[in-house]
């Protein structure tokens, strides 16, 4: 809220008052900067207060409250009216002056207003200024010569509203120069022209050089009367106005003795006039129509020169002619022109109701028009339902809904939902999740990388547009505008042998697309991974007919973890299906589809074969499993995880745990989907029995490198005799053939052993030290 770029005021509103705009002082309805409502003497209220010491009343257009002797005091031209503060009265009520005082009474339909007029209406400030007369004293002239097209547009649709109450006008009535004029309806309710004063001492009524003066009023209705006590009728030069209504208006008010040719000069020579009852055959198709003329026989030596159809959509009711031909509503009567007696109306809507006539032009300069008909377009398929969305409940629902199609073009009849499955399988078997887990740098391995791949429109266009059977005989090349292809899995019937052709071409009876089986549907992966094409499987698992009453709908039993796609399209009757629209959803993860059943261990020496029981509907797909194993009879053990890869697991899943330490075991397993991990198994305990060949001396630390690997034990204290107690601790390094064992002290400083020991050592494999 600034005045300018220097100064500024700031309106704390969050703290004022409710019935201030703004304040000076929170919670005070007496220091607001504005009233929302009104303002009571400085005080912002709701409502003007009625009770109370001094009853106060209402005046909207300051929005203020005021006493009676405020409103009464204010130049004398204002008064009370039902709790208000007014200058007017409304309708049906008119003023009564009695004793000094101003009142409203209820007139009704004989409420009487007397306006006295010496100004044309060349303004909507003169026309605002006529609001609510029924008696106009003088003459009632309307002339827009001096006023530019779109005022003169803005003052003629005001015109019913400030002259629709007019009754009575004392003098004369003239309409000059008004372009946008059509009829005379915003004077529905005059009654009577006293002709006192006529225009040029002759006309009660003057009309001049209104081009697109079509109509004056509906004589056919029979509450209308007008009445013309002096004078007589001058229409010049109003090229749309049929000499036939001038004469219905003569007749009307009975003055055709005082009618002359010299009063009716060049009206309606750009019009037709003349009304011919011609018989025709309309056949309409989709998006156009033909009309088939029958001509009657006209006289010799004459002949037809051509014919203009003027057409216009129109769903309700009749029309006429002189209607919805204002230019600036933007959707007047369109024309055709054509010397054949086959008329062909191309670009209509379709399932759309649209009113015609047709003027017709000969050779002998005579000219005729038909009465208004009426065709309505053959139904399509509806356009795509809008805002289709989706939301997930739960592991097995999803709640779906959408909007009705803008365009339906027919008779909505019902929806189709079908629910596709997509499965996960393709690209998640080829990532090893032992080498990349679900982290973000094992992510990395899926980054796509950016191919150029042909666009799928064009690409589609190109397959159907050399399998399509419809062909001009012309040849004639269809635009884009006029037909447009819907890419499909091939699922949905498209367009059955039956359905007609909506582009127009009289030749082409149908329109086939080439079904694509799902063998054919490849789906293009950008990856790192070898997958460049991969044929993906689609299936449908059920089709949905949801009323057309209905925008929302409850998909029930779903597959946990389990991604649909959901393609829905609008129907009409004759099931004409549109295209679809296409939405994407996961539902969410059942925390049980993952659990890992019937673990079992089978001990061999110091080695444990595991196996398992694969989940039977997990979460997506088992991407990896991990085992985890720890002693039990060591405290503060740590556990250890050994990873299986689906990539790299066998089909029994088993793992084999190598050159375990002896002692006592615990192991469970853990599947991971793509839903996250999974939880583990119930315990499996185990054990791994001492060798008997190993001696009483072996020392508390053994570091082993077989093959390359290095695994650091510290097994538990095996009985050391008390003749050993000095050892610190003891390394073996063990080679394919061979053992030997360092001992240090605890100074770290290398003693041997007896030979007897070291060569029992020696004989020792790798595997009896594990």
């Amino acid at each position: 809220h600034c005045w300018n770029s220097e100064q500024c005021q700031t309106m704390n509103t969050g703290k004022c008052h409710k019935e201030c705009l703004g304040c000076s002082q929170n919670n005070s309805e007496k220091h607001c900067w504005a009233c929302r409502n009104y303002d009571d003497h400085g005080t912002c209220v709701e409502k003007c207060p009625t009770t109370g010491p001094i009853e106060k009343y209402t005046q909207t257009t300051s929005s203020k409250c005021v006493t009676a002797d405020e409103c009464n005091a204010m130049n004398g031209t204002w008064w009370i009216f039902r709790d208000e503060c007014v200058d007017e009265c409304p309708s049906d009520y008119e003023i009564f002056k009695k004793d000094n005082r101003i009142e409203c009474t209820y007139c009704g339909n004989n409420c009487t207003k007397e306006c006295n007029v010496t100004a044309a209406i060349d303004s909507l400030g003169e026309l605002q200024s006529l609001k609510g007369c029924t008696h106009i004293k003088g003459a009632l002239m309307i002339r827009m010569a001096s006023v530019g097209h779109i005022t003169e547009q803005v003052i003629v649709s005001e015109l019913p509203r400030y002259l629709l109450s007019v009754r009575y006008i004392s003098d004369y009535l003239v309409v000059s120069r008004t372009n946008s004029l059509q009829s005379l309806d915003f004077l529905a309710n005059l009654r009577e022209i006293g002709g006192e004063v006529l225009e040029n001492g002759r006309f009660a009524m003057f009309f001049l050089e209104n081009k697109n003066l079509q109509r004056l009023w509906d004589f056919d209705d029979r509450n209308f009367t007008l009445k013309i006590k002096n004078g007589t009728l001058g229409f010049f030069s109003n090229p749309q106005l049929c000499t036939s209504e001038i004469a219905k208006l003569a007749n009307h008010t009975g003055i055709s003795s005082n009618f002359s040719n010299v009063d009716v000069f060049a009206n309606g020579d750009k019009s037709t006039c003349d009304f011919v009852n011609m018989t025709f055959t309309v056949t309409p198709n989709i998006t156009n129509a033909t009309l088939e003329l029958h001509l009657p026989p006209i006289p010799h030596g004459d002949r037809y020169i051509g014919f203009t159809v003027y057409f216009i959509d129109h769903e309700k009711g009749d029309i006429s002619t002189y209607e919805s031909q204002n230019v600036c509503d933007g959707r007047g009567w369109k024309s055709v022109f054509t010397s054949n007696i086959s008329i062909f109306l191309a670009n209509l809507q379709p399932y759309t109701r649209y009113a015609f006539y047709i003027k017709i032009y000969q050779s002998s300069m005579k000219g005729a028009q038909t009465p208004v008909g009426y065709f309505r377009t053959l139904p399509c398929e509806p356009d795509e339902p809008m805002f289709l969305e989706v939301a997930v409940e739960d592991h097995q629902s999803m709640r779906v809904k959408w909007a009705k199609p803008k365009k339906i073009n027919g008779i909505l009849s019902h929806y189709q939902l079908y629910v596709v499955r997509e499965p996960d399988i393709d690209l998640l078997s080829q990532r090893d999740y032992c080498l990349h887990p679900r982290t973000e740098e094992g992510n990395k391995v899926d980054t796509y990388e950016e191919t150029e791949i042909e666009d799928p429109e064009i690409a589609t266009r190109k397959r159907l547009s050399q399998n399509c059977t419809c062909l001009d005989q012309k040849k004639q090349e269809a635009t884009q505008e006029e037909v447009t292809f819907f890419s499909w899995d091939g699922h949905l019937p498209l367009c059955d042998v039956d359905a007609q052709s909506k582009f127009g071409f009289d030749s082409c009876k149908h329109l086939l697309y080439k079904s694509v089986s799902e063998k054919d549907i490849l789906i293009n992966k950008r990856s790192k991974i070898k997958h460049n094409t991969v044929k993906k499987m689609r299936t449908f698992d059920n089709l949905k007919i949801v009323p057309s009453n209905f925008t929302k709908y409850k998909l029930k039993g779903l597959e946990h973890y389990t991604l649909y796609v959901l393609y829905l399209a609008a129907c009409n009757e004759g099931n004409l299906c549109g295209s679809v629209k296409q939405e994407f959803a996961r539902t969410k993860k059942l925390v049980s589809a993952d659990d890992v059943v019937g673990v079992v261990t089978k001990v061999e020496n110091s080695n444990v074969l595991v196996e398992w029981v694969e989940p039977k509907n997990p979460n997506g797909v088992v991407l990896s499993y991990n085992v985890e194993y720890k002693k039990i009879d060591v405290e503060h053990s740590k556990p250890l995880t050994e990873c299986l890869s689906r990539k790299k697991r066998s089909p029994s899943n088993k793992l084999n745990l190598n050159n375990l330490l002896p002692g006592n075991y615990v192991l469970r397993v853990q599947a991971v989907s793509p839903a996250g991990y999974g939880r583990f198994s119930q315990p499996v305990t185990f054990a791994i029995k001492a060798p008997d060949r190993i001696s009483a001396w072996i020392v508390p630390c053994i570091s082993v490198m077989n093959h390359g690997r290095n695994r650091v034990y510290n097994p538990p204290a095996l009985g050391m005799g008390a003749e050993e107690h000095d050892l610190y601790g003891g390394h073996y390094n063990v080679s394919d053939e061979e053992v030997s064992l360092h001992i240090g002290d605890s100074s770290n400083r290398p003693r041997f052993l007896p030979a007897s020991i070291s060569q029992r050592v020696r004989r020792f494999s790798p595997g009896d030290l594990y």
